[in-house]
């Protein structure tokens, strides 16, 4: 992840005031948003379909509710 900084940064345009500093600082950030989405996916979609499967266990009955846990590879 440093290696995204260093090469986003270096990128940018010459720092010589606060708005172009401003602006290397959005383009560090473009690239870590990038960085994020190649390396872990969206974690907010993986997250609404994790709850969504807990709450069709959680209205199943236990035995049925822990065998379909068991057996579900979602939360790797």
């Amino acid at each position: 992840m440093g290696d995204v900084i260093l090469d986003a940064w270096e990128n940018a345009p010459p720092r010589s005031d606060l708005g172009s500093v401003a602006f290397a600082l959005r383009n560090v950030m473009c690239s870590l948003q990038d960085w994020s989405r190649e390396n872990f996916g969206s974690v907010r979609k993986k997250l609404e379909e994790l709850r969504a499967q807990l709450a069709d266990l959680n209205g199943r009955p236990y035995n049925q509710s822990r065998q379909l846990a068991k057996e579900s590879e979602s939360y790797e």
